[in-house]
């Protein structure tokens, strides 16, 4: 099971003014460990498992984010034919080597 959740880098509002606009770090970490804290329990009773899919408003992926993504593509290139690549690039005029 996943969830995902976008997170700002910048603190946008604060009970601190001074922290207004100050780039945060650890904004994805808290995010990704505040959603396996409260999520990751129940789902593990139900059998399933729990990922929380994390990304910054700057398109920055959290690693297990990435990773996941990165399987679901090769998956997706595996399951793809060298004829199904052939039709597409002679439909747009490429010569393929």
């Amino acid at each position: 099971m996943g969830d995902i959740s976008i997170t700002s880098m910048v603190t946008g509002r604060s009970r601190d003014p001074s922290l207004i606009g100050a780039w945060q770090d650890n904004n994805m970490t808290t995010r990704y460990k505040a959603k396996l804290k409260k999520h990751q329990e129940g789902y593990a009773k139900l059998e399933l498992c729990f990922l929380p899919l994390v990304a910054s408003t700057y398109g920055v992926l959290e690693p297990d984010f990435l990773r996941l993504a990165w399987i679901l593509a090769g998956r997706h290139a595996a399951a793809s034919t060298y004829a199904d690549g052939l039709a597409i690039g002679e439909k747009i005029g490429r010569a393929h080597v």
